[in-house]
């Protein structure tokens, strides 16, 4: 008897045994890689600093600090690029425009990339869904820049453990899959192993790159490779499409659970094993002293610490790491009562010679850098994005330079 249910439980439970060890191995992988990573140095005294880090641009801090691309990454950029003379931001009806302005100045190596992407073909660029190619094909040579500079001197590198845990969780769901009762879900078994092994390999190629050539339609060839790429991409994942339905009515639940809980696992992981190095540390702790100087220091020390004392060329000069570090509020407000007087001083108000808009108002110059906090990067998110037609499918020729 007891024999038996051995026998039918192996038969018939094994793929659930199997399932669950290769999670429980997956999961100590994981642990192991930890280990090896290791935790993050100590966080040492914070100390005052009174200028950036030499050498990193405004959102070169923010990606070393986030270990992330973001909109505010992208913004500190334009606004760094506007207080050096590169570009013009003019604002009008809370419509953003920026305009290319010619002058010969010294732009990071991010920056630079970020303006010959965006003004490939023009020098004016509105922040519309209309451009919205050319703004995300800016955003990715930006942060392809950013990724390349930093990440590998200021990040853990952390590849070879995912390629590990990544073949590791193919492994696991072939090997459940294989070990599967032979008289039940045949068809299943043969596509996912297919799939998990060669298919999504294939998929992922031609939908990657159609992808990436809509993103560069700027190119002569563009629109052609486009409309190659996406014919190849549809030809090979419509049958899956298909195939996935006719499987799914006899998989083994137990399948989708495993394959839920592998991808959870791994993505818990990645986050886990991002760790900072010794001289990401070392990074952070000079950024938040001037992080600190921006927030808190008093008119006399910023006096002190750069002659000729405060100035509207001191405020604009750190405007962009004020925005990038999530200050610019309180840096501002430091200058209101300068900027005021230089106003009454003058024949005309002060106004920064990169901005044009209505949010400028030299009585409240917290507003401003708030509305550069908030205006200008919710303009880049609603630019970044596609306009919806009826079909839900968009495409027009003014959204050329996808990218």
């Amino acid at each position: 008897m007891f024999p038996n249910l051995i026998y039918v439980f192996f038969t018939d439970y094994l793929h659930w045994l199997l399932g669950v060890s290769g999670l429980i191995i997956l999961i100590l992988h994981y642990l192991i890689c930890l280990q090896r990573v290791g935790s993050a140095p100590d966080k040492q005294a914070i100390i005052t600093t009174y200028e950036p880090p030499e050498g990193f641009s405004p959102s070169a801090l923010r990606y070393v600090e986030t270990m992330k691309y973001d909109k505010t990454c992208f913004a500190a950029a334009l606004i760094s690029m506007a207080v050096k003379g590169h570009i013009k931001i003019i604002e009008l009806d809370s419509v953003y425009t920026l305009e290319h302005t010619d002058h010969a100045v010294k732009l990071d190596a991010g920056e630079a990339a970020l303006g010959r992407r965006l003004f490939a073909d023009e020098k004016t660029r509105i922040l519309s869904q209309r451009f919205h190619g050319y703004i995300n094909a800016a955003q990715n040579v930006h942060a392809r820049s950013l990724r390349m500079h930093y990440e590998c001197n200021y990040f853990a590198s952390i590849s070879l453990y995912l390629i590990t845990s990544s073949a590791l969780t193919i492994a696991l769901l072939n090997i459940t899959i294989l070990s599967m009762p032979d008289s039940a879900f045949m068809g299943s078994k043969l596509f996912f192993q297919i799939w998990l092994s060669v298919w999504s390999t294939v998929v992922f190629g031609p939908v990657y790159a159609a992808v990436n050539f809509r993103q560069s339609l700027i190119r002569p060839d563009g629109l052609v490779n486009v409309i190659k790429a996406t014919i190849i991409a549809l030809s090979i994942s419509v049958p899956v499409l298909i195939v996935v339905p006719a499987c799914f009515i006899q998989i083994d639940w137990f399948l989708i659970f495993l394959a839920i809980a592998a991808s959870g696992i791994n993505g818990l992981f990645y986050e886990l094993l991002k760790s900072s190095t010794r001289n990401h540390r070392r990074l952070l702790d000079k950024l938040e002293g001037f992080r600190l100087y921006l927030e808190i220091a008093e008119k006399q020390e910023l006096a002190s610490h750069h002659p000729p004392g405060r100035t509207p060329e001191l405020f604009e000069r750190y405007l962009p790491y004020a925005l990038a570090l999530g200050v610019e509020q309180q840096w501002a407000e430091k200058f209101t009562d300068i900027l005021t007087r230089v106003s009454a001083e003058g024949k005309t108000a002060y106004h920064p010679v990169w901005y044009s808009g209505s949010a400028w108002d030299d009585n409240h110059i917290g507003g401003f850098s708030a509305s550069l906090g908030s205006q200008f990067i919710s303009a880049i998110e609603a630019s970044s994005v596609a306009p919806a037609t009826s079909s839900g499918f968009s495409f027009d020729s003014s959204s050329r330079g996808s990218g």
